[in-house]
């Protein structure tokens, strides 16, 4: 399993929001990751949730994905005054 960002979209009201690919089993697939300093949010494709056969939260790997992703991206206070806002 590997993590890459591939875009920090922007930020929505004070959260960074980001776009990864998760490489799982010689297969890629896109997420969303939302983050700020108190609070997490990944949101996987449904096809990556067919692949481990449950949602990514419940997954028995989860954890040590989210320090991947967390480890990848580039810290919320560094970030967060470069990105433009985005409407949703």
């Amino acid at each position: 399993m590997n993590v890459d960002v591939i875009d920090y979209t922007g930020k929505f009201k004070d959260c960074v929001i980001t776009v990864i690919n998760i490489l799982y089993d010689d297969e890629y697939y896109e997420a969303t990751f939302l983050y700020k300093e108190s609070l997490v949010v990944l949101t996987t494709e449904e096809k990556f949730e067919e692949k481990i056969n449950c949602k990514v939260e419940d997954w028995a790997n989860y954890k040590e994905l989210m320090m991947m992703i967390l480890k990848k991206v580039v810290p919320y206070n560094e970030i967060i005054k470069q990105l433009n806002e985005i409407e949703m």
